[in-house]
């Protein structure tokens, strides 16, 4: 038995002499069936124009009610006459003005700066200060302080621990360590020597010097 093909697809016909892809084509979707929402909106259509014109006609009623209030400003009356006697007699009084008494108002005190004082004067007041160290013969730094304080011209006491035990006691008293050069800057105690922590020390010194 020969087999039938279609002359368009040329695949196999059916019994119905159509093949699968022309069997498709015949089959029409049918629309689905959805409602009707016209009368929904026509309603809402009607009541939403409905309170606009509601609206409309309630604010011009309102508005054109409303009319502009007018201040009223009250006019004082006036004072009534005073008889003529009274006004000459008021008009003889002399007008005292009672004044017062000011008081004085306090003056903050600003405190003056004191004034800076000259380079010379400076000096010689760090060499009114009294410096005293604690030292021993053999100590290189108490040989270089020694020298630093003769070539500035400051005043200098030397304390020898070794020779003297009461000096030992003192230098400990200030020293517990007792390590040398120490020095008594005017009761300021500095362990060691800096030549800068020394010259600053007796600076500060000489500004109680008067």
């Amino acid at each position: 038995m020969e087999v039938r093909r279609c002359g368009v697809h040329g695949l196999v016909l059916g019994d119905d002499a159509k093949c699968v892809i022309c069997r498709r084509g015949d089959a029409v979707l049918e629309p689905p069936k959805t409602s009707s929402d016209w009368p929904i909106v026509a309603v809402l259509a009607v009541t939403a124009l409905g309170l606009v014109v509601s609206f409309s006609v309630w604010l011009s009623r309102n508005v054109g009610s409303q009319q502009p209030m007018k201040e009223e400003i009250a006019v004082p009356a006036p004072p009534p006459a005073a008889e003529p006697a009274l006004q000459l007699e008021q008009a003889a009084r002399p007008t005292t003005v009672r004044e017062e008494p000011q008081q004085p108002q306090a003056v903050p005190s600003v405190a003056e700066p004191e004034p800076e004082e000259d380079d010379a004067v400076v000096e010689a007041k760090k060499r009114k200060v009294p410096v005293t160290m604690f030292m021993t013969p053999k100590c290189s730094l108490c040989n270089s302080a020694r020298t630093f304080m003769k070539a500035r011209g400051y005043q200098l006491r030397e304390l020898n621990v070794e020779s003297s035990p009461t000096d030992t006691v003192l230098l400990k008293s200030v020293n517990p360590a007792g390590t040398v050069p120490t020095f008594d800057v005017s009761g300021r105690i500095l362990v060691g020597y800096d030549a800068t922590i020394l010259d600053q020390a007796i600076a500060n010194a000489a500004k109680k010097v008067r």
